[in-house]
């Protein structure tokens, strides 16, 4: 009986986290196109390193500390990269991509 009430707590905080999750990726996807936008409006000449840093010093904040636990600031810029270079891509070849989380864009 104690495991398959121990085993049922564990799916619920299991399903929960991922929904959390799930939802947090969306607002921080979001904010972090926003930025991506921004930065290459206000540092048109600037490097690409001084605008991704830009936008990891404006979006790094807003994840829960939970998370941050979980996802280093090395980790989080790597991230934030392959976001961009997805997105890069999208505009470079005009095609829906099922690497920016399956989004229609078309």
């Amino acid at each position: 009986m104690k495991i398959y009430l121990i085993t049922g707590i564990l799916i619920s905080v299991l399903v929960f986290t991922m929904y959390i999750l799930i939802k947090i990726n969306g607002d921080i996807r979001k904010k972090a196109y926003q930025l991506f936008l921004k930065a290459e409006e206000l540092f048109i000449t600037g490097s690409g390193s001084f605008k991704m840093d830009y936008v990891i010093e404006n979006i790094y904040p807003y994840l829960p500390n939970y998370l941050k636990m979980f996802i280093s600031l090395e980790m989080f810029k790597k991230i934030l990269q392959r976001m961009f270079n997805e997105i890069k891509d999208f505009l470079e070849t005009g095609k829906n991509s099922s690497k920016l989380g399956g989004y229609n864009y078309e």
